[in-house]
């Protein structure tokens, strides 16, 4: 829990790792004044951080930015699965390059209250 009264950032930077994650398991709620950004990867793999058996995106403010470099798996990527909750979080998946930011729910997953915002890409011409 976040009592400090100022917004704590947390940042998956992608980097040459093969992924750089978030694991919430259990009761674990991501809590308020939080914002989690899955940095788009600049190396090998992907960021993304995992909610599962249970856990809750609270009311933080997740980010996923879409990949700057070629390749799907470079993007940042953020996952609800196994009874997890995106409760009263607000959810951004931010475009790429080649591929944008995702947000998954599956295994009895629920969005529940959540704002999800997908923003668009701009398109382009190749010559």
């Amino acid at each position: 829990m976040n009592n400090s009264g100022v917004v704590q950032n947390f940042i998956l930077a992608g980097g040459p790792a093969s992924a750089n994650t978030m694991f919430f398991t259990g009761a674990a709620a991501a809590g308020v004044m939080t914002v989690y950004t899955c940095a788009a990867g600049a190396g090998s793999g992907n960021t993304y951080l995992k909610f599962m058996n249970s856990s809750s995106a609270d009311h933080a403010t997740v980010i996923t930015d879409g990949a700057t470099g070629q390749g799907l798996f470079l993007a940042g990527w953020v996952f609800f699965e196994k009874n997890a909750t995106a409760s009263d979080a607000t959810i951004i998946n931010n475009p790429g390059v080649f591929a944008g930011g995702k947000t998954f729910f599956y295994d009895r997953a629920t969005a529940a209250n959540a704002t999800v915002i997908c923003n668009g890409a701009t398109a382009s011409t190749w010559s």
